[in-house]
């Protein structure tokens, strides 16, 4: 069996921590992107750019849904991000 060690960075930890201590994080990646139209052909760099725009300017009310993802993937095709 092929094992890799990955270093937790101090925000990667706290979300590990968090877990461990009844809370639970929802997470959203590359491929989810990538399954919204406009996302099937996108880069992992674009798709990066498009999950820190999420993240940095998400409504907390709302959250990330596949309907703002879709919304960040057209304001990234369209060079509005």
């Amino acid at each position: 069996m092929n094992t890799k060690t990955y270093e937790l960075n101090p925000e990667e930890q706290h979300v590990v921590d968090s877990m461990r201590n009844g809370f639970r994080a929802f997470l959203w990646g590359v491929e989810d992107i990538r399954n919204v139209p406009g996302g099937e052909e996108l880069e992992d760099d674009a798709c990066l750019d498009i999950l820190e725009a999420l993240e940095d300017n998400h409504d907390a009310n709302i959250g990330i849904n596949w309907d703002i993802i879709e919304y960040y993937v057209d304001l990234y095709n369209s060079g509005n991000l």
